[in-house]
């Protein structure tokens, strides 16, 4: 058997699994959103294999200078249908925690997935402005005041029960309202300063 009627006998065997229940449906939904550029039929494929898939590349994406990583040693690909390709040919991916390399690997990754390019940042801005009324003075304000927003939404009921308990602590003993606040603070500062880096 080739390995392309094996990879369409486990998608169609995979289809009707996962669409018997809603949890499993889900699952696959879920992997569907996670990798939205890929086609429905290669999400099913990359489910049915690896479900726990972060981020996928070829071997050539994984290695290329811009990233700079590589595949362990004895890691199992992915097998897709390369839609691309007229004649539908396989493709082998590698999930990123099959890969190995520096912390700025890491980031180059980072960089390369969330990068906002210069001539989208405008109309960007100004949809969360609409929307959300954010400050047009630039891209960091603007995701600023949309993290300070969001962390404060989250984060306010897990507050209600904050208590510093451990009188060892330099904060044993201030006023919580100020502690809440000092953390709610830093919360924000830490988001908005991580999420700028991939702008």
């Amino acid at each position: 058997m080739s390995r392309a009627t094996s990879l369409a006998d486990l998608y169609r065997a995979s289809v009707q699994e996962y669409t018997r229940t809603p949890a499993e449906w889900k699952g696959l939904l879920a992997c569907v959103a996670r990798f939205y550029k890929r086609s429905f039929d290669n999400a099913v494929l990359i489910y049915a294999q690896k479900p726990d898939a972060t981020q996928l590349g070829t071997f050539d994406e994984w290695h290329d200078r811009r990233v700079g990583r590589s595949i362990n040693r004895g890691a199992r690909s992915i097998a897709v249908i390369d839609m691309v390709n007229p004649n539908a040919s396989i493709k082998y991916l590698f999930d990123f925690m099959d890969t190995n390399g520096s912390v700025q690997s890491y980031r180059n990754l980072q960089q390369l997935l969330w990068e906002l390019e210069e001539q989208y940042r405008p109309s960007v801005m100004m949809r969360f402005h609409e929307k959300y009324n954010t400050p047009t003075s630039g891209i960091g304000a603007c995701l600023y005041h949309l993290v300070s927003r969001r962390v404060r939404d989250w984060l306010l009921p897990y507050m209600e029960n904050f208590r510093v308990r451990d009188e060892e602590s330099p904060l044993h003993g201030m006023p919580e309202d100020a502690v809440k606040a000092e953390f709610m603070g830093l919360v924000e500062l830490y988001s908005a300063f991580h999420n700028a880096n991939h702008l």
